[in-house]
C-alpha cells in the first residue's frame, strides 16, 4: 500500500497522537510509583469573578429550562430574553413548565 500527501500526513498525525498519550500513561505510571512528577503539565487556572460565575447560573438556568419546552415555548422565551432579558426569560420558562 503507497501513501501519499494526505494520507501520510494523516498516518503521521494518528502516530504522534498514539505516541504522546503513551508518553502521558508512562509520566503517569512514573509519579504514581515513586518516580519524579512531570514538569511539562501546564494546566490553566481559570479564575472566575463573582459576576461571570453569576451569568453562568444564569445561563444554566435559563437552558435547563429551554431543553425542556415546547418550539412555540421555547420561541416565545427567546423573543422575552431578547426584549428584556435572561430574567424575566428564565421566569416566562418557569411558569411554562409549572
Amino acid at each position: 500500500m503507497k501513501l501519499v500527501g494526505t494520507g501520510l500526513r494523516r498516518e503521521f498525525r494518528a502516530l504522534r497522537i498514539a505516541m504522546q498519550s503513551i508518553d502521558r500513561t508512562l509520566q503517569r505510571l512514573a509519579s504514581t510509583n515513586g518516580g519524579p512528577a512531570p514538569t511539562d503539565v501546564r494546566r490553566r487556572r481559570v479564575s472566575l469573578t463573582p459576576k461571570r460565575r453569576s451569568a453562568l447560573v444564569l445561563q444554566g438556568r435559563y437552558m435547563g429550562y429551554m431543553r425542556l419546552l415546547k418550539p412555540r415555548q421555547k420561541a416565545q422565551v427567546r423573543e422575552i430574553r431578547e426584549k428584556m432579558g435572561v430574567g424575566p426569560a428564565i421566569a416566562r420558562a418557569k411558569r411554562f413548565r409549572a
